[in-house]
């Protein structure tokens, strides 16, 4: 049997015996769902941890589509997480609960730590995916223009392939420069809620991990290494900020980067970088 040791988890995972099924399978994640009907994702540990994660240590050559298949059957009992079948489980009891970092009291994104991401994504950055419609979108979102930057976040929900699709990415980083950004002008935050409320309607048209991704980002909840992203953006500290930024563009194989170039949009609308 592979027993994986859990680094973390969401600190509202259910404490007491629950079950359900594995509803999809990648080589480093795997979708579950509870009886309840709550996703929760088993990640590998190179991936980003946040709302109904499960973050475990796994060996490089281990991949969860050689041992589990969708269907398969999943328990819970005290601090172990059983799949069906005896070949895999996950030892919860050394995971630290994980709750989301607050965002209060950021400031405003500095100009030089704008540029300083750009240079970092030319250097670093992979699958960046040029929008021909980013202009655009930086005008109405300069503008408040919520019907027009509403019709160009369409185009982006559910584009791309993966766990997370990139057009989500970019979408969850917008998000971010969004929140950062509002106390800078007027009818900012209606604009930013106005966006909040349409990203909460969509989550049908996209994969079970950006669903949840993009469901706690309406509500101001983000991952880890995108918070410390945001905050490193506002202040006196380069290599934060080039830490920072590394961590979040090596996330999967082009999600990072398309979640920094979406901060970076937003960013710039509010900011005239």
């Amino acid at each position: 049997m592979n027993r994986l040791r859990a680094i973390s988890h969401d600190a509202r995972l259910p404490g007491s015996p629950f079950a359900g099924n594995v509803t999809r399978v990648f080589a480093r994640a795997c979708h579950l769902r509870i009886d309840d009907g709550t996703p929760l994702f088993v990640l590998g540990d190179g991936i980003d941890g946040g709302p109904g994660a499960i973050r475990v240590r796994m060996p490089d050559e281990l991949r969860f589509s050689d041992w589990v298949r969708p269907r398969t059957r999943i328990a819970r009992r005290a601090d172990l997480l059983r799949f069906a079948g005896g070949q895999l489980s996950i030892d919860l009891a050394p995971a630290r609960p994980w709750a989301p970092r607050s965002l209060d009291g950021a400031g405003a994104v500095r100009a030089d730590a704008w540029r300083m991401m750009n240079s970092i994504i030319a250097q670093f950055g992979r699958g960046r995916k040029i929008w021909a419609d980013q202009t655009a979108l930086r005008a109405r979102t300069r503008e408040l223009d919520r019907a027009g930057a509403l019709q160009l976040l369409d185009r982006r929900v559910g584009w791309g392939d993966g766990l997370t699709p990139a057009g989500d990415d970019f979408i969850l980083g917008y998000l971010l420069g969004l929140r950062l950004g509002e106390a800078g002008g007027p009818g900012r935050t209606g604009f930013r809620s106005a966006v909040d409320r349409w990203v909460a309607h969509q989550f049908h048209r996209t994969t079970e991990v950006s669903e949840t991704y993009l469901a706690a980002a309406a509500e101001g909840v983000f991952t880890d290494s995108m918070v410390r992203l945001a905050l490193s953006a506002t202040r006196r500290d380069g290599a934060e900020l080039w830490d920072a930024t590394r961590a979040v563009l090596a996330l999967g194989h082009s999600s990072g980067t398309c979640t920094v170039d979406g901060f970076q949009h937003a960013c710039a609308s509010w900011s005239g970088f």
